[in-house]
């Protein structure tokens, strides 16, 4: 038979907090995610254009004000740096 380890009170501790730290990132990064997503749509309705059109490199003013508003609150609000555009559209 296979014998079983039994985890001492500070391995547990130490596991539990290890779990802690790693499901806060990604709570952190879906909520991120979804504040995206929403920041998309809100600024597709308010423009009255599509996401399609924002992401495309049209430069029609009402694209180009939408992408401009989307960048400045991606930036701003959601502390997206502007290095990271790529990831933002």
């Amino acid at each position: 038979m296979t014998e079983l380890k039994v985890a001492t009170l500070p391995e547990i501790y130490k596991i539990i907090g290890e779990c802690e730290r790693k499901l806060k990132e990604i709570a952190k990064e879906i909520a991120k995610e979804i504040a995206k997503e929403k920041l998309q749509t809100m600024i597709c309705d308010l423009f009255s254009v599509s996401w399609n059109g924002v992401k495309s490199p049209a430069r029609n003013r009402e694209l180009v004000d939408a992408r401009h508003a989307y960048f400045y609150l991606a930036t701003s609000v959601l502390k997206i740096s502007s290095s990271d555009r790529k990831s933002v559209v």
